[in-house]
């Protein structure tokens, strides 16, 4: 896993390539490895797929109640937020090309919103797309019938001060 001459043996009936996103590469890598020692594609056979990234982004936000923003907020009050914290998934009807945007709880009453599922040419960018968490905030205040602010907007400072997190992950 360090150097590219590294060769580590593996013998088996069969294995199983759980590269994620990479599992094409690993693949290819694994049969330029095996040519070099005498072994090859007749050993190993080549990917008969691409892995194509996409990317899921995620708000998370603390669970609502009665709190107050920083101190350093232009607006800073005591902000009455009414506890609603889904008891299950909300899930919507999947579609042939994703399963849709949850909106769940933590094991902490935190309420998570996302992935998104948008499809990218990088394996490794995982900024945060500012329209796209415009869209998670837009799609969570639908849902919870309030604005839900992101990091990307100041449409309602009750709720940007209770933004938890923001993430992004890759997957094939």
């Amino acid at each position: 896993c360090g150097d590219e001459n590294d060769l580590t043996v593996i013998s088996s009936k069969s294995v199983i390539n759980a590269a994620g996103i990479d599992a094409d590469v690993m693949q290819l890598k694994a049969i330029l490895a095996l040519r070099g020692t005498g072994g090859g594609s007749s050993v190993l056979p080549s990917p008969t797929f691409e892995a194509r990234p996409r990317r899921g982004q995620y708000i998370v936000y603390s669970t609502p109640k009665l709190d107050k923003c920083d101190e350093t907020t232009t607006n800073s009050r005591w902000v009455d937020i009414p506890k609603t914290v889904p008891i299950r998934p909300i899930q919507p009807i999947p579609t042939e090309r994703t399963k849709g945007i949850f909106v769940y709880s933590t094991l902490y009453n935190q309420i998570v919103v996302g992935p998104t599922a948008k499809d990218q040419s990088s394996r490794t960018n995982n900024t945060l797309d500012p329209e796209v968490a415009k869209e998670l905030a837009a799609y969570a205040s639908r849902i919870f019938d309030r604005t839900m602010g992101s990091s990307q907007s100041a449409s309602d400072i009750d709720f940007d001060c209770n933004i938890i997190g923001e993430y992004v992950g890759i997957r094939p």
